[in-house]
């Protein structure tokens, strides 16, 4: 299994990667569906412990390319930038690490030799976002949180919060 900041996966999928985000078109999204169900059931076995940082203080920019609204943004997420934010990774990551030692989880380790570091290391290897990746410094767990962050389900806002929109994401006229 491969258990990277949290992601949790048959090695298996490994070898059926992503695909990248400039290559989404909508005939490469219904060839990789139709290719799937040939995939080994082994394949979907697994599940996922994520390690979320709420409330980030790193922040990005967000602008508008040109006035076509069909052209997507430009974004820079500025994930880590906030040196808060590594460190809540971290010890987020640590704790992961007590988690996979526990007797509840050692049994679905895939053999008694990964240690926490293999584990990070394929991790660090498996294609789920497409930052370069730094392979010669597998042992910083700082650089493992860098090299994996990936943004979960959907992106917030192209607003400021408590200008445009309230704390609760409610509309708040006249702020600006």
């Amino acid at each position: 299994m491969i258990f990277r900041g949290g992601f949790c996966l048959q090695e298996h999928t490994q070898s059926h990667e992503l695909i990248p985000p400039k290559q989404r078109t909508r005939d490469a999204i219904e060839a990789y569906k139709r290719n799937k169900r040939n995939f080994p059931r082994e394949v979907f076995n697994g599940g996922f412990i994520l390690e979320k940082i709420a409330s980030p203080k790193s922040t990005g920019q967000l602008s508008l390319s040109n006035t076509n609204v069909d052209d997507n943004p430009n974004v820079s997420f500025n994930y880590f930038s906030h040196p808060e934010d590594v460190q809540k990774c971290v010890e987020g990551i640590r704790l992961v690490e007590k988690l996979l030692a526990s007797k509840h989880l050692t049994n679905y380790m895939s053999s008694d030799d990964e240690t926490f570091e293999k584990l990070l290391d394929l991790s660090v290897r498996a294609n789920f976002n497409f930052i370069p990746k730094h392979t010669n410094d597998t042992k910083s767990v700082e650089q493992f949180c860098k090299d994996t962050v990936i943004t979960i389900w959907h992106y917030h806002g192209g607003c400021h919060v408590g200008k445009v929109v309230s704390p609760y994401y409610k509309f708040a006229p006249g702020n600006g």
